[in-house]
């Protein structure tokens, strides 16, 4: 029995001796290892770390969005329509209209003035409003300050407020060399200065400028651009 114990615990200390052996062949690979492939794990520290940034940035990008009308016109009123007044492939209907804004006020939209997307949004130089937060915000604009915005647009905007007790704001970007000017059937009519202090009276218009004389500034030399600007302000 003891010579049989002796022989097992031999053979138990070869073996122990043989694991170490092993093990300390393993630490020396992994180290060389390792130390050949440490730019690699550098590597992917870095990609990883960069990951973790962009999340980061991601999350605390908001994508808000600008939505750009013209001329809006009553399909139920018939001198709207043609022949009495041409059509236009930049008109959108106040049915439709209604329709998109009262869908914004239920499903929580802010309608962004431009001091709200520059203040709150660009700038971040203000905390958003208490009574804004978990709004979603979106810009409704108006280019060209055509009459049909105050006459088929406002009335809409005016109503979803009252039903909804929710305020919101048109952006209009005017020509002031246009105000009040109305050509004919062959031309859209243009909104004046007492439409606009109606409207920014009432706390739906953030009007902005568009231009003087709705030229295209990028194609414009300096003198003609600062007079487009000052003339606009004016």
């Amino acid at each position: 029995m003891v010579e049989v114990k002796s022989t097992q615990i031999g053979k138990e200390s070869m073996r122990f001796e043989q694991l170490l052996e092993n093990i300390k062949f393993l630490k020396i690979f992994l180290l060389r290892l390792l130390h050949k492939a440490k730019w690699i794990y550098l590597l992917l520290i870095f990609a990883i770390a960069i990951g973790i940034s962009g999340w980061t940035v991601e999350s605390n990008f908001i994508r808000i969005p600008i939505i750009g009308f013209h001329d809006i016109v009553d399909t139920q009123n018939p001198a709207e329509l043609p022949p009495q007044r041409l059509a236009f492939s930049i008109d959108y209907t106040k049915q439709d209209l209604s329709v998109f804004l009262e869908y914004l006020i239920k499903e929580n939209y802010w309608l962004l003035s431009s001091q709200d997307l520059y203040v709150y949004f660009i700038e971040k130089s203000q905390p958003i409003p208490a009574q804004k937060i978990g709004q979603k915000p979106i810009m409704i604009a108006f280019d060209d300050g055509y009459k049909g915005v105050h006459e088929n647009a406002l009335p809409v905007l005016e109503k979803l407020a009252l039903a909804h007790n929710k305020k919101g704001k048109f952006v209009l970007f005017v020509n002031p060399h246009f105000l009040g000017v109305d050509m004919g059937r062959d031309f859209l009519p243009h909104t004046t200065c007492n439409d606009l202090r109606d409207g920014y009276k009432k706390g739906f218009y953030d009007v902005q400028s568009h231009g003087f004389t709705h030229k295209n500034l990028t194609q414009i030399n300096g003198q003609e651009l600062e007079f487009e600007i000052a003339k606009s302000k004016l």
